[in-house]
């Protein structure tokens, strides 16, 4: 499995653009194309919430069609993250 790999599964979020989830990566200093191990869990969640935040703040909309994500179903897995031990991110207030 694959760094990117473990994003998604983490994210488990279906209709997020492929790039978002590179360019989320990549933003880290994180080779998605690497293998996935577990020393690089703690990272990957990061990204994680990075990747759930963002789909809170934005729409995603292209020639007519639009994506709507659930938020209540977002708003947990981004708390679930937030509780795990992941270090330098704040408690989100929502």
């Amino acid at each position: 499995m694959t760094n990117l790999e473990a994003l998604k599964a983490v994210v488990q979020v279906e209709n997020i653009p492929g790039n978002s989830f590179t360019k989320a990566l990549i933003d880290a200093g994180i080779d998605g194309t690497a293998t996935y191990t577990s020393s690089n869990a703690t990272s990957i969640n990061a990204v994680a919430l990075e990747v759930l935040k963002g789909l809170l703040i934005s729409s995603i909309s292209e020639g007519g069609y639009s994506i709507s994500f659930d938020r209540a179903a977002i708003e947990k897995k981004i708390a679930v993250l937030d509780g795990s031990g992941v270090r330098g991110v704040e408690r989100l207030n929502i």
